[in-house]
């Protein structure tokens, strides 16, 4: 699976993407939330869907959080499917899998296993910018995950967002001060930066 931007999109898939924000520009979350979740399983490399997909579902929790995850065969049927997906991940189908955990998160978008496989499934897959977005969902619902807060280091480093990479590594250290893969990072990251300073100060 590769990235995708929206001028990549087949036109039936750019059109389905078009009717989702609209709708969720006019508050038909439901609408938004259906038409957003079959773009992501058609195009799972677009990651602006995938976004405004979280978006949809974050508002139709805030609106009716009793509604939406309250109903025990809810959290049993996206339970299910997340163990499905997990068994597709074991296979590396990593299309299947990213399909499958959203699927799981369609059902129940309180699923935070779910969430959590998704975005270490989009890192294996070298999806930068859809594992970041994915992972800092996951610390918008716990803000003391540190799990995500490192490895959205890792990425933003990758990237080569090194200040928001020593931000999450500084976040990690403040929580656990003896956090060996943070302390390193960090340490790394510094490193880094004097050797830019340098060359830079030598041009």
């Amino acid at each position: 699976m590769t990235e995708l931007s929206s001028s990549q999109l087949t036109p039936q898939i750019r059109e389905h993407y078009e009717k989702g924000l609209a709708a969720l520009s006019k508050g038909n979350l439901e609408y938004a939330a259906e038409l957003l979740f079959q773009v992501v399983c058609l195009a799972p490399g677009f990651t602006e869907a995938r976004k405004n997909l979280r978006i949809a579902q974050k508002r139709l929790l805030e609106a009716s959080p009793k509604k939406n995850t309250g109903a025990i065969g809810k959290k049993i049927s996206s339970a299910i499917q997340t163990f499905k997906a997990m068994l597709k991940e074991q296979k590396d189908d990593i299309a299947g899998a990213v399909t499958g955990y959203e699927q799981a998160l369609y059902i129940n978008p309180a699923n935070v296993t779910a969430l959590r496989r998704l975005a270490g499934v989009l890192k294996q897959a070298k999806m930068a910018a859809a594992a970041i977005q994915t992972f800092e969902d996951l610390l918008e619902i716990n803000p003391d995950d540190l799990d995500a807060a490192k490895n959205l280091a890792q990425l933003y480093s990758g990237a080569g967002n090194y200040e928001k990479a020593k931000g999450y590594f500084e976040k990690v250290l403040n929580v656990s001060p003896n956090d060996q893969e943070a302390k390193k990072g960090l340490k790394d990251l510094d490193a880094l930066g004097t050797i830019k300073k340098t060359f830079g100060d030598n041009k």
